[in-house]
């Protein structure tokens, strides 16, 4: 008997697929601090102290684009990490995200927020964008005093990053595959996720709704 399509897509996904990508820091939030670190290096993260997503939030994540917030401790205090994972930026996409980060980041204290992207949103041909937005530069006749250090890393094109360790976790979060010790916990955290038979079932149910919701 042939074994369904939703199988052998569960036997072939990756760090790729979005459910993958969210239950494996939905299972090891600290792995959230560790790809912090390689895009951050000078923000002197420490650890995690609060991420609690729950399973809903995980499920709709990855019908639509993943996304996790968290709470951490650096050398100087404390900083909110934000990780988003799109697999295309397009206009009425851009236009929600950006009102999400409007509403949502606008308040005293510092963000750190990263940009996983399978797209190439804004043409400029870098694996690797910063920007660091200020209330005060922005909005100087509030009270609010925030800082938002943005890094948008793209994974549409072979362009290759300065940084050696980020150019590894790009080709993995690309391709699937990747060298070095980050890369290899990330596939520890893959492998430990596949093994889990609950998400197994789940993954399969999540294959079967979407696939009514949306009939070829």
């Amino acid at each position: 008997m042939k074994k369904l399509q939703a199988d052998l897509a569960w036997e072939t996904a990756d760090i790729r697929d979005p459910m993958i990508f969210s239950l494996v820091f939905y299972e090891q939030p600290w792995l959230l601090s560790e790809l912090m670190k390689v895009f951050f290096p000078q923000a002197g993260i420490i650890r995690i102290r609060e991420m609690k997503p729950t399973l809903a939030e995980i499920l709709h994540g990855a019908r639509t684009d993943p996304s996790f917030r968290a709470s951490a401790e650096t050398e100087d205090g404390e900083v909110i990490l934000c990780l988003d994972y799109i697999h295309e930026l397009k206009e009425e996409k851009e236009d929600r995200y950006q009102c999400r980060r409007r509403s949502g980041e606008k308040k005293n204290g510092r963000t750190l927020n990263l940009t996983i992207s399978r797209s190439d949103p804004f043409h400029c041909d870098q694996p690797v964008m910063r920007l660091i937005l200020r209330g005060e530069d922005l909005c100087p006749d509030d009270d609010e005093h925030w800082v938002i250090e943005g890094v948008l890393v793209s994974l549409h094109e072979e362009t290759e990053a300065d940084d050696p360790q980020m150019q590894r976790i790009i080709r993995y979060f690309r391709e699937g595959q990747g060298e070095g010790e980050l890369c290899e916990k990330f596939e520890e955290a893959v492998r430990k996720v596949k093994e889990n038979e609950e998400w197994h079932l789940l993954y399969l149910e999540e294959r079967a709704y979407r696939a009514y919701l949306n009939p070829e």
